[in-house]
């Protein structure tokens, strides 16, 4: 897989470290351990086992209002039970009276402002009716609170919905996790995924299907060619399926599944074979039930996903580069098309990926990314009607539509949209549409493909970033109290040159001008904050003479906002640019200056006597210093020089007030944020998904310095956000999003 694209199916792990799983069953001790004994409490009373009704012991999620119960306390009828969340029980937090043998706490509730994210812990003193009191005691129960907007989808490729209607299971490949979403809240849990479940890590899973039970989930994972079987209770993970399990031909590309009826075998779809497989959940066998030489008709070529019919004598396969649904006999493997362009009325499929039957199973529900649709079509005839889109409904519009479900009852379908992060509810009766998770951080034009900054406005009140975002090419400002973003300038606010493909960008200290470089031309920008009118002030033809850059990874401004130094990743150079006369000189390179050559060069961040730059190499994997006045480099920190673990692949850098560490940024498989010491080298991670607690990095990229609060703002890729990392804790919260 191309790494520069990685981003999109990166190693998630959790923000804090292993839980450990409780039982499930409810009991009561014969006695707890004791956390603080006061004289005035009974040791001979014991707290009752709790456990939780709308949580998993150990799980990371977004409930903020855990309830907490017991079971089979007959002869503690009128005893109550104060739960607090300190080990002292001193900072009481919600109570509750056993009845009819029954105990049940649900007036528990954290708040929804990130100053509430953190671990939960509960403690609890059992009173009896007398007057009597037992020890603070150890509950036994924790959960990681991530408040609403904090714990978000992020490609989610896999869905399904409980027949109850009240949960969605949804597999999320950026992520690398399986997440519970509650239908009637919106509230997302983690059930499996780096440090929730043991066994083999999740690398890029797709698709779902749940048993009746809905105590064992399976997915298929397109970066190890593996089928996992997923323990909904514990989270562990365990692969029932890969070219060291079960015999037959082996998976090449598997992205999606459907579990036959009596729960013995799994239907996988490969799009790198092409072919629909049938496993055997207990050997691991794979069997080809339809390909290029097994069955006759039309060849698959790109199947995204299937269905099959109530008798399991047929399956539905929905085919990308075909633009077709297709009908598979089960029996022999024969293909027939259903539906195409050619086949059926109605308008054109454009892209589609996902389907779901209805339960007549004389129609189709059919998701069409290209037309952001949702398609009914009549399986007699292969006609066509669009049932949901821009134009068929109210609501929300798709932006990226995925994987679908339908109900029971046929009036509902459940829909993902990987590019909004949402799940989308549409009523097939008129088209409708409304969100039922995925909250965001902060008003205004979403974060989509932030190609460049943040940069911290001089009174640290505000972020300025640039990219993609909701179709359109930007320059935003984000305020830090609230996460609204504003936009700056795009097609629609200024005049002059068009901002596309934005790599760098720099702001003046008095915030009048921003400086963005773009790679669609090879130009740099001169934009008025005040009016969003852009000018090109330096490029190829016409502005200013010197070399040409040709792949801008990174720029800076220096302090007397004379020049902007442009790192170039394709020529392997450091630039500078003459604002004035956009006149261009090259600082180093190959020819221009002694040491290591560059590589890959990232970013830039010069000290603050502005002699030194120090530059960030993806592929050489190091961090270097670059004399500004001879352009010699000498590597700082890489794998021979300096402690502590190896970058894997170093994005961005800034400097600390006194210029003695570096802050880099550092993703491939995983995403971190290292301390480096500029004097030895030494490496210290600072922040990762296991180091400090908070939304998960994936893919941090382009990073900028408070450094008199000591907090960090990153532009976190994969979750499409913007995160506040806290130096000396490695703490995470999402700040606009």
């Amino acid at each position: 897989m191309n790494i520069s694209f990685r981003f999109y199916y990166i190693f998630l792990v959790a923000t804090m470290g292993i839980f450990i799983s409780c039982e499930s069953r409810i009991k009561l001790t014969t006695f707890s351990t004791d956390i603080n004994t006061r004289d005035s409490n009974d040791s001979s009373i014991s707290v009752p086992t709790m456990s939780f009704k709308n949580l998993i012991d150990g799980v990371t999620s977004s409930v903020a209002t855990p309830i907490l119960t017991a079971s089979s306390l007959n002869n503690f009828n009128g005893y109550e039970l104060e739960v607090f969340n300190d080990s002292q029980c001193s900072s009481q937090i919600g109570s509750g009276v056993v009845s009819e043998g029954g105990l049940e706490i649900n007036n528990i509730s954290f708040g929804t402002d990130t100053a509430n994210i953190g671990v939960k812990h509960f403690y609890g003193i059992f009173n009896s009716a007398n007057g009597r009191k037992s020890n603070c005691t150890d509950l036994s129960l924790k959960y990681l609170y991530l408040p609403s907007g904090q714990l978000e989808l992020s490609l989610a490729s896999g869905l399904f919905v409980s027949d109850s209607e009240n949960s969605a299971f949804v597999i999320d490949f950026n992520l690398d996790a399986l997440i519970k979403v509650n239908l009637q809240t919106g509230k997302k849990t983690i059930l499996s995924n780096d440090l929730r479940g043991e066994g083999s890590h999740f690398h890029i899973p797709y698709g779902i299907d749940i048993n009746l039970s809905e105590t064992k989930a399976y997915t298929v994972d397109f970066g190890i060619d593996a089928l996992f079987e997923v323990d909904l209770t514990t989270g562990d993970r365990e692969i029932i399926s890969n070219s060291s399990v079960g015999v037959g031909d082996d998976f090449i590309a598997p992205v999606n599944i459907a579990l036959s009826h009596d729960e013995l075998r799994v239907f996988v779809i490969d799009i790198g074979a092409d072919a629909l497989f049938e496993v055997d959940i207990e050997t691991g066998n794979r069997t080809i039930k339809s390909n290029s030489t097994t069955g006759v008709g039309t060849n698959f070529n790109n199947p995204r996903q299937l269905v099959l019919n109530s008798g399991e004598t047929k399956a539905y396969v929905v085919d990308l580069v075909l633009d077709a649904l297709i009908e598979v006999d089960l029996s022999n493997g024969n293909r027939i098309i259903v539906s195409d362009n050619s086949i059926g009325t109605g308008t054109n499929f454009g892209g589609i990926v996902s389907l779901a039957l209805d339960s007549s199973e004389t129609k189709a529900y059919v998701a069409d990314r290209e037309n952001n649709a949702i398609f009914e079509v009549d399986l007699a005839t292969g006609n066509r009607v669009i049932i949901s889109d821009s134009g068929t409904g109210g609501g929300v519009n798709f932006s990226s539509i995925g994987s679908i479900v339908l109900n029971d009852s046929d009036d509902i379908i459940y829909c993902l949209d990987s590019e909004n992060d949402k799940l989308i509810r549409v009523e097939i009766s008129n088209g409708d549409r409304s969100i039922l998770s995925g909250e965001g951080v902060g008003s205004g034009l979403r974060l989509q493909f932030s190609t460049a900054g943040p940069v911290l406005s001089s009174d640290k009140n505000r972020l300025y970033i640039a990219g993609d975002e909701q179709n359109t090419s930007a320059l935003l400002s984000i305020n830090l109290s609230n996460g609204d973003r504003t936009i700056v300038s795009n097609s629609s606010r200024g005049t002059g040159t068009s901002i596309i493909t934005s790599y760098g960008v720099a702001i003046n200290s008095s915030e009048t001008k921003a400086y963005i470089t773009t790679n669609a031309p090879y130009i740099l920008i001169e934009v008025d904050i005040a009016t969003g009118n852009r000018t090109t002030i330096s490029g190829p033809v016409g502005y200013g003479a010197g070399p040409s850059f040709f792949g801008v990874a990174g720029i800076i401004l220096n302090s007397s906002e004379s020049k902007v130094y442009l790192v170039d990743g394709t020529q392997r150079a450091l630039f500078e640019i003459d604002i004035a006369t956009g006149n261009r000189n090259i600082v180093s390179d190959s020819s221009t200056g002694t040491g290591v050559d560059f590589l890959n060069p990232s970013n830039i961040v010069l000290n603050s006597t502005e002699t030194k730059g120090y530059i960030v190499d993806y592929s050489n994997k190091s961090l270097v210093e670059v004399n500004l006045s001879n352009g010699d480099r000498e590597v700082v920190s890489d794998s021979t020089i300096g402690s502590g673990d190896n970058f894997l692949g170093p994005r961005n850098v800034v400097l600390n007030s006194d210029n003695t560490k570096a802050y880099v940024t550092d993703y491939l498989y995983s995403g971190s944020i290292y301390e480096v010491d500029l004097n030895t080298g030494d490496r210290t991670l600072i922040s990762s998904n296991s180091k400090g607690i908070g939304p998960d990095l994936i893919t941090p990229n382009e990073l900028t310095i408070d450094t008199d609060n000591n907090k960090l703002y990153v532009n976190e890729t994969s979750l499409k956000a913007v995160i506040k990392v806290d130096i000396s804790s490695g703490d995470r919260v999402i700040i606009s999003k």
